[in-house]
């Protein structure tokens, strides 16, 4: 694996085009929230994906910096491999949080959220123990919960929002196929009525905020930019497709 996971600019790639070799990473074991890290990476370095059930696919040209980017997830989330867990026992070395001044509601956020991004963990009275490697992670969501960017629903109304991810999914594909689709159109219109602040249950408050936007740059170019629909479409599409 490569080091270098800088942004570069990359020819088009159509995933039908049967002359363009693929590269296959199979994220079965990853958890939903590893997935969705996955996409949002790649999206970040602009690099070409599709997802084919729990399998990654990119074009051969991209497979070094896809690789770059998986060592930076893998040690982000402890892994040692695609779907590999770090093996961890009671007697391994630990990381301890002290959570003793945190509210039995930001304490159970937290354990979720690391339960939910496939960490091995251990909770003793006010201390929650991780293996060492999954820090830097850990970290990252520990400030998330305190700044209220992760939170579960029930700490707010416990009231759903009037779509979800799937629903976003299926807006996304019908858009990103066909801009002019009315079930895609009739889906952003109530797409445009959600609050960026009141994510669904299990989803972190960042990757919401981000969903709602997508939308919103959605409804922006649904009746004058065809090419941005599709675009922006199938940038919502597979940042959502881990989640359903």
């Amino acid at each position: 694996m490569s080091s270098d996971a800088s942004h570069t600019d990359h020819p088009e790639w159509d995933p039908a085009d049967p002359d363009v070799d693929k590269v296959y990473y199979d994220l079965a074991d990853w958890s939903i929230d590893q997935q969705a890290a996955v996409s949002a990476l790649f999206a970040e370095h602009d690099v070409p994906h599709q997802w084919e059930g729990f399998e990654v696919v990119v074009p051969w040209f991209v497979e070094d910096t896809a690789d770059a980017l998986f060592e930076q997830l893998e040690a982000r989330f402890g892994l040692s491999g695609p779907g590999e867990a770090v093996p961890w026992g009671p007697d391994d070395p630990a990381t301890e949080y002290d959570l003793a001044d945190w509210s039995p509601a930001q304490r159970a956020t937290l354990v979720r959220a690391v339960a939910d991004a496939g960490i091995p963990h251990r909770v003793e009275d006010s201390l929650l123990l991780v293996p060492v490697a999954a820090e830097s992670v850990v970290d990252e969501l520990l400030d998330a919960v305190e700044s209220g960017d992760v939170m579960l629903l029930d700490e707010a109304d416990g009231e759903e929002p009037a779509l979800g991810m799937a629903e976003l999914f299926t807006m996304a594909d019908r858009l990103r196929r066909e801009p002019k689709d009315s079930r895609g159109r009739d889906l952003l219109e109530l797409a445009l009525t959600l609050d960026a602040e009141r994510p669904p249950y299990g989803v972190a408050l960042v990757t919401w905020r981000r969903a709602v936007a997508l939308c919103e740059r959605l409804g922006t170019a649904l009746d004058h930019d065809e090419i941005g629909v599709v675009e922006t479409a199938e940038e919502l599409w597979s940042m959502v497709r881990p989640f359903v």
